[in-house]
């Protein structure tokens, strides 16, 4: 008897994020925190007609807002890429103010915790809907540290739970999941090297 298996992929990564729909759009730069980190294996793309497979990553930014209500906002999608000129290196960079290390020493996940500044930005999706995203992370002072969302209690907000520490596979079957709080030492990666895009949501 033959057995019916899906084993189709999805070409394209947008299915990989977080369902922020009810989040407010409102541009402008805020104090925030990391709160969630999302890493995806083996994501086919296609760029001039030639199908590359990729492994991609997000993070989820909690940030306060004028009203002093915590809002949720993620960033676009990166290309894991070792390289000093790729989108990943560039905006880890900006949020610690200096270059990161790119011996293998350096995990994008570490920086789960991490308070900071947001530049929020709008957009109109296809479908006419306008969200909020992350446009861009940078260091905050200690006198506006205060102001950034509490971490314990914003993870409780997420949609979907907290993933931190999850990898998926192109199914989204999720192959590896913490528990705990972010690590307080950065973990031994390989970098790696690709040719690096951002993708809208």
């Amino acid at each position: 008897m033959a057995k019916l298996v899906n084993k189709s992929k999805p070409t394209g990564s947008s299915k990989f994020m977080w369902m922020l729909e009810d989040q407010k759009a409102e541009a402008g730069t805020y104090p925030g925190i990391i709160v969630d980190c999302l890493e995806v294996k083996g994501v086919e793309k296609t760029f001039k007609d030639e199908t590359q497979i990729r492994d991609i990553t997000r993070f989820l930014v909690a940030y306060t807002d004028d009203e002093d209500v915590t809002q949720l906002a993620q960033t676009f999608e990166f290309n894991i890429s070792g390289n000093e000129n790729s989108n990943l290196v560039k905006f880890c960079a900006n949020l610690r103010g200096k270059m990161i290390p790119l011996d293998g020493s350096y995990d994008q996940e570490d920086e789960v915790g991490t308070k900071c500044m947001v530049t929020i930005a709008e957009r109109t999706s296809k479908e006419g809907k306008q969200y909020g995203f992350v446009k861009s992370l940078a260091p905050i002072t200690k006198r506006l540290s205060g102001a950034c969302p509490d971490f314990e209690e914003t993870i409780q907000l997420i949609p979907g739970g907290w993933k931190y520490g999850a990898k998926q596979d192109q199914a989204g079957n999720e192959d590896d999941k913490k528990d705990e709080l972010p690590p307080e030492k950065p973990k031994a990666k390989t970098a790696k090297e690709s040719n690096d895009q951002e993708d809208p949501f």
